[in-house]
């Protein structure tokens, strides 16, 4: 909707631009008006995208955060399997029957 008001604006200047209006001058500043209007157009659009953007890499990095994490929890935890810990709750306890290696 805003898009549309502001083509609306522009088109009103441009009539403007035509022999309704007969003094130089004043066209002149109705160019600055008219030029204003569309760098805002401008500006606004530029902001809703960079803002879209950001959005979207902010949940591309949270998403790719969870993975990374949860993949390196089932790293560590394969390695402490393999070394002979047992995951009970949230820590790790040595395994009592696991032999323990020299390395």
């Amino acid at each position: 909707m805003f898009n549309e008001v502001c083509i609306e604006l522009t088109f009103l200047h441009m009539l403007l631009f035509t022999d309704w209006v007969s003094e130089p001058d004043l066209q002149y500043l109705i160019g600055f008006s008219m030029v204003a209007v569309i760098s805002f157009n401008l500006l606004v659009n530029l902001i809703i995208v960079f803002y879209c953007s950001a959005s979207a890499l902010r949940l591309i990095a949270i998403v790719f955060k969870h993975k990374a994490l949860s993949a390196s929890k089932q790293v560590v935890f394969k390695v402490r399997q393999k070394l002979g810990f047992e995951f009970q709750d949230i820590r790790f306890a040595p395994n009592p029957e696991y032999k323990k290696r020299r390395f």
